[in-house]
């Protein structure tokens, strides 16, 4: 996550593949260790994901395009 997140200034690459981690996240009342362990902290959320989706789209990644659809 953390190299997502400083290579995302430059990459539409790593917008998407933020949004991406954001839309599959475990739901933030998910108790299953087994399940949430991968993510760490992160969970679900629709807001973080659009904007990394739009962010990307905006630099012509054409994934992220498909993904807000």
């Amino acid at each position: 996550m953390l190299y997502f997140e400083k290579s995302s200034a430059k990459s539409a690459e790593a917008l998407n593949a933020l949004g991406v981690i954001y839309q599959s996240a475990p739901d933030p009342f998910e108790k299953d260790a087994t399940i949430t362990r991968p993510y760490g902290k992160i969970r679900k959320d629709a807001k973080k994901s659009k904007k990394y989706f739009d962010q990307a789209s905006e630099l012509g990644n054409l994934n992220s395009r498909y993904n807000l659809g």
